[in-house]
């Protein structure tokens, strides 16, 4: 008895959220995406049903931050003075014990 209960509030759980997810999608049926999505996003389902592989589920959507543009804002990696330097010795030739300028 105990089993079917809890069978029963899962199967809630699982349908409650899938049906979030349909609506966040602007959708009005559940289809094996808004399962999965549901499940991935909720940490106890997600732990529970780890192994488990849903058919035409998809996969999470994630792009590695390596990928994203970068900020336009953020620092560079050495200031202006420290690039004319760089640029400065990136024209020496190096030869031996001797420098070409």
């Amino acid at each position: 008895m105990f089993q079917l209960s809890s069978s029963k509030t899962m199967r809630c759980h699982v349908l409650e959220l899938a049906g979030n997810a349909a609506r966040d999608n602007k959708k009005t049926r559940i289809v094996p995406r808004h399962i999965q999505l549901a499940v991935r996003n909720d940490e106890e389902l997600s732990k529970l049903l780890g192994d488990v592989t849903i058919a035409n589920g998809g996969v999470m959507p994630n792009i590695h931050n390596l990928l994203l543009p970068k900020n336009k804002n953020a620092p560079k990696p050495f200031g202006d003075e420290d690039y004319a330097v760089v640029r400065w010795l990136s024209n020496v030739e190096f030869i031996g014990d001797f420098c070409l300028l």
